[in-house]
């Protein structure tokens, strides 16, 4: 261990990291560090975010003016990335406006659909099969 001539503990090589804000949609962060004030060099963290089936349908129904939902009364599973299985006995349905089922955007929880497309629940139109 290194001491100096007070007896106290020498400070870190590098001290605290400051976290630079987040600039993009990549989930890029970067951490300058510093050593007595002076900038040093920058460190780029790059984390991998979950997929988000929600997040796609979303992005999908942004190119859609117009499109509707429909409740499907048949069983189905949703499987998270924890290997959870979860049974549903509905699950619905996102259709454009020529009555054609939009690839990928089948789901089982409407809240989650509703929270996602900042959309209140009760003014969704659903239709029943």
């Amino acid at each position: 261990m290194i001491s100096t001539k007070s007896g106290e503990k020498p400070k870190p090589l590098i001290e605290r990291p400051t976290p630079v804000p987040q600039t993009n949609s990549a989930n890029i962060s970067v951490v300058r560090l510093e050593y007595k004030g002076q900038p040093m060099k920058a460190i780029v963290y790059i984390r991998f975010m979950a997929f988000n089936h929600y997040a796609k349908i979303k992005r999908i129904l942004e190119a859609h003016s117009q499109w509707y939902i429909v409740r499907i009364d048949e069983p189905t599973t949703a499987k998270s990335f924890k290997g959870e299985v979860k049974h549903f006995d509905h699950y619905y349905r996102v259709y454009d406006a020529a009555d054609q089922p939009i690839p990928y955007c089948k789901f089982q929880q409407l809240d989650l659909f509703a929270n996602t497309m900042n959309i209140p629940e009760d003014l969704l139109s659903i239709r029943q099969v």
